[in-house]
């Protein structure tokens, strides 16, 4: 599993459930099975605006074609810009509506591994099938499974069949790509997407609820979420993201989370170790 260069593709961001985004571990999948999802919604919320778009568009014609059979008339300039107001006005009323209750996204691998941050190697092919079966299963309290069926033609092309409640707000932004290195590493750095900067949460439920780390004892969590955290540093930094994550935790176990030295600064001191000193303050 590799995650998409940034010379190969931009930084962007994927809408995930903020339910989903509270507690990423606890639904038990895989770096490359996130990816996927965040890479399956995207496709879902850009299916969803070209529907909505298109039906604004239409709207705005049928309004001029009304307007000119009442004798109304439009020089070239004004008829644009009145379309261009009525389709603003139509796409705006569209978005006020909830998405559809199946949104039918028809992609190709490759483009739904490169909407995930992912590359299409033969390794990351061979998982792409029981990825998207894990995601037929996944379910959030209230909310019907993400994929209610799958296809894939003999020409390549996958259709999804995704359930459109997943993409209703609240949601969270996510940066792409995603520490894919580690499953450890890709949940904290959902989870961190969706808390305020500064505060702080007890250790053991970082650990056992969001994270859902394979250890009880204090240090071993301690040093799990530490390795998480230096994955999820690396991982900005190759991607060229203005900032890090810092973390302390005090003697009540509590941890405190902030953004710590550009990464920049960070490779110019020529120093590999101090993305890992970064554990040491908090910004």
């Amino acid at each position: 599993m590799n995650a998409v260069s940034k010379a190969q593709v931009d930084q962007t961001f994927a809408m995930l459930p903020r339910e989903f985004a509270l507690t990423p571990g606890k639904h038990g999948l895989t770096s490359i099975e996130t990816a996927l999802l965040a890479g399956t919604l995207r496709a879902a919320l850009q299916e969803d605006y070209k529907q909505r778009d298109a039906i604004a568009h239409r709207a705005g014609r049928r309004a001029l074609v009304l307007h000119r059979q009442k004798g109304g008339k439009y020089d070239t300039k004004g008829k644009l810009i009145a379309r261009i107001a009525r389709n603003g006005s139509m796409l705006r009323q569209q978005r006020q509506f909830r998405p559809a209750e199946v949104i039918v996204v028809k992609t190709s691998a490759t483009a739904l591994f490169k909407l995930s941050g992912l590359l299409p190697h033969t390794r990351n092919l061979r998982q792409l099938d029981d990825a998207l079966a894990k995601l037929t299963k996944l379910t959030l309290p209230g909310k019907p499974p993400l994929l209610h069926s799958c296809r894939q033609s003999l020409n390549g092309t996958i259709t999804l069949f995704v359930s459109g409640s997943w993409i209703e707000p609240p949601y969270v932004r996510v940066l792409l790509p995603l520490p894919i290195r580690s499953r450890n590493a890709t949940n904290l750095s959902i989870f961190l997407c969706c808390i305020a900067v500064g505060g702080h949460i007890r250790l053991e439920r970082l650990a056992k609820d969001i994270l859902r780390l394979r250890a009880n004892k204090a240090y071993e969590q301690r040093r799990l979420i530490d390795r998480a955290l230096t994955v999820l540093n690396a991982a900005l930094i190759a991607n060229n993201v203005p900032f890090l994550y810092a973390m302390r935790i005090d003697q009540a176990d509590r941890v405190y989370f902030g953004k710590g030295i550009t990464p920049t600064q960070a490779e110019c001191e020529g120093d590999a170790r101090k993305a890992g000193l970064l554990h040491d303050r908090v910004c």
